[in-house]
């Protein structure tokens, strides 16, 4: 549906919505809004809208659970997709993005917490969360 990067920059910010085993539409509507605010697009005339990106969340949204309860494989998949966008310029704003959408419940989890250190380490920045 979206170019890999694009995809991969989704992928990071929803898996930061399902990390703490809980989905709030405060959230979902975090990951939208984030989205679509981060300055990913490299093609004009992609559409993020609401729309699309609310069916990509949905469309996705098992497989990521499934993936997280698959511990060994799932670090080496997601350390993929991270090392896939280290160089990529947005991704001080990603972080930032991971930070609102996990602060979007009113709490801050630990496992959103540890996702969003794990990230930050890889791509060395330093971050306070």
């Amino acid at each position: 549906m979206f170019p890999k990067p694009i995809n991969d920059i989704l992928t990071i910010l929803a898996i930061t919505v399902v990390v703490d085993k809980r989905v709030f539409a405060k959230e979902v509507d975090s990951f939208i809004n984030s989205a679509r605010n981060l300055d990913i697009i490299e093609t004009p005339d992609l559409d993020l809208s609401p729309a699309k990106l609310l069916m990509w969340f949905e469309s996705n949204r098992d497989d990521l659970k499934a993936r997280m309860n698959q511990a060994p494989n799932f670090e080496k998949w997601f350390n993929a997709i991270i090392d896939n966008l280290s160089e990529h310029p947005a991704r001080h704003s990603i972080l930032n993005r991971m930070i609102k959408i996990s602060k979007a419940d009113g709490e801050l989890h630990i496992s959103e917490k540890a996702l969003i250190t794990l990230v930050a380490k890889r791509w060395n920045i330093k971050i306070a969360v």
